[in-house]
């Protein structure tokens, strides 16, 4: 299980990331963090830019809603996703803890 830190209006959670894989792709849950497979280098920040790419089109939030908040030079990274402060943004946090618990 993938833990998910929430506070407030903010999401946070660990990400494993393989970069120069074949394919954009969702492993799994990893060693506590979500696992994914990048196809970008991890040269000139390439690598972070589609994960933030990548887990905006996963997620279904925009782009600028994350942010990498630890490990941008590293595999292991910590993401945080901004979320609204009304209803909708905690019904958008139940969703995506539900998206990242399926994993």
């Amino acid at each position: 299980m993938i833990p998910v830190k929430e506070h407030a209006h903010t999401l946070c959670f660990p990400l494993l990331v393989a970069p120069r894989s074949s394919k954009n792709m969702v492993v799994g849950a990893h060693d506590n963090a979500l696992k994914i497979k990048i196809t970008a280098p991890p040269v000139d920040g390439r690598a972070n830019e589609m994960c933030v790419a990548f887990l905006s089109r996963l997620l279904g939030i925009p782009k600028t809603s994350i942010t990498i908040a630890a490990g941008a030079a590293s595999k292991r990274k910590e993401v945080c996703l901004a979320l609204s402060p009304n209803a909708a943004g905690k019904q958008e946090a139940a969703r995506i803890k539900a998206l990242l618990a399926g994993y």
